[in-house]
């Protein structure tokens, strides 16, 4: 019964209150206080893909790409329709692109740009990195991804 109750009630709760704080330690400059309040709500709630997201942002920023991939694919793959999907899908391109994967990174571009034809920004990454391609500033390797 106890199990029954945290899991399906006091878990996401307290999940969503360690993400709360998490906001507050963000809002207020205190980034060293909010990542373990981040990590503390995945851990209580894993598939929650704005949790998911905001690691993602985070690991970005300290350029920390194959893990805002990792993220990004779980999202991609349990997507619960809380985030736009053209959203997602720009970041893990982008982070992707980080990897060094272009393949994959022009597959989420396109993704995106399904998701909202109207939105410039997938084009405008294809673009760059299809001229990235032909200037020869990258080469594509089909079984890895992207060589400098």
């Amino acid at each position: 019964m106890f199990c029954t109750v945290w899991l399906q009630g006091i878990k996401p709760i307290a999940a969503d209150r360690k993400f709360t704080e998490f906001q507050i330690n963000m809002g207020t400059n205190r980034a060293k206080d909010a990542i373990p309040c981040l990590q503390k709500a995945m851990k209580w709630d894993e598939n929650n893909s704005i949790y998911l997201f905001m690691a993602s942002d985070m690991a970005m920023r300290s350029r920390l790409y194959s893990y805002a991939a990792e993220l990004l694919e779980k999202i991609h793959n349990t997507h619960n329709g809380d985030l736009t999907g053209w959203a997602v899908e720009i970041k893990r391109g982008l982070a992707k692109r980080g990897c060094g994967d272009v393949v994959g990174a022009v597959e989420a571009f396109k993704l995106a740009r399904l998701y909202n034809p109207t939105l410039p920004e997938p084009s405008l990454y294809i673009e760059k990195m299809e001229r990235e391609i032909k200037t020869g500033a990258i080469t594509v390797d089909y079984g890895r991804g992207l060589e400098k």
